[in-house]
C-alpha cells in the first residue's frame, strides 16, 4: 500500500478524484486484507483438493 501513502500519490491529480479516494480508503482498511487472506486460504485449499 506504499502507492497510496507516498508523496507522489498525494501530489498526483488522480489522487483527488472521489472514486480513487474510495478505493484508497478501502485498500487501507484492515478488514479488506482480512477478507483477502480468507479468500486466498479457501482458494488454496480448493485448488489443492482438485
Amino acid at each position: 500500500m506504499i502507492m497510496f501513502t507516498s508523496k507522489q500519490w498525494r501530489s498526483c491529480r488522480f489522487s483527488r478524484i472521489e472514486e480513487r479516494k474510495q478505493i484508497q480508503s478501502y485498500l487501507l482498511d484492515n478488514r479488506c486484507w482480512h477478507y483477502i487472506t480468507i479468500c486466498i486460504k479457501v482458494s488454496y485449499s480448493l485448488i489443492k483438493i482438485l
